[in-house]
């Protein structure tokens, strides 16, 4: 059970790492990316971090397994919000200009 469980999550882990990185990419192309490339850094990050998670899963049999499901659970959140900040619309007074 907790090996298939395993499997599911790094599967979930590669899923939001790949999308993480098309946001990033999109996020990239569409708006200020060439100006402000640091502004979805983080989702960037999250990315390569997620695609690395699945390794941990399985190279750390003494962890406890909820910290496991904890650990790809908050990661997975942290994309999906991440992604949504870097894909919304804004409204034309929103950014402040410097």
């Amino acid at each position: 059970m907790r090996a298939d469980l395993l499997t599911w999550l790094g599967w979930a882990c590669f899923a939001g790492g790949g999308s993480a990185i098309a946001v990033y990419i999109l996020h990239f192309l569409k708006r200020q990316g060439w100006r402000r490339p640091w502004n979805a850094a983080g989702l960037f990050f999250s990315a390569i971090a997620l695609t690395q998670i699945p390794s941990f899963l399985l190279a750390d049999a003494g962890a406890a397994f909820a910290h496991k499901v904890i650990a790809v659970a908050c990661l997975l959140v942290g994309v999906a919000v991440q992604a949504v900040m870097a894909l919304r619309t804004r409204r034309r007074g929103d950014e402040r200009r410097g």
